[in-house]
């Protein structure tokens, strides 16, 4: 395993914060759920398989919409001190739900 492989590992896992713009784009979402959120029903990784395959921006708000369907609002703390970027990214997107939904 080369060091650029370890570290998509780490930022798929959550393990590790994205450096750059090309590293935060390079985060494959519904590796990082399935890392996140491995009790998820089926039907969420279905869905989040496509969220995957939109623009960083979309992606994000997804994500925000998903999570508060499932596993809910409450989800806000367990994301909001995570150590993926990613995942406090996605915590941030449900607060926005909650207040524009």
């Amino acid at each position: 395993m080369t060091g650029r492989d370890d570290r998509a590992t780490a930022l798929n896992s959550g393990k590790a914060e994205a450096a750059t713009l090309a590293e935060v784009l390079a985060v494959d979402t519904p590796i990082l759920f399935q890392s996140i959120f491995p009790e998820a029903p089926d039907r969420y990784a279905v869905e989040v398989d496509a969220v995957g395959r939109l623009g960083i921006s979309a992606r994000m708000a997804a994500m925000g919409q998903l999570l508060v369907r499932w596993p809910g609002p409450a989800v806000i703390e367990r994301l909001r001190d995570h150590r993926s970027d990613t995942v406090r990214g996605w915590g941030c997107f449900v607060i926005g739900v909650r207040i524009w939904p």
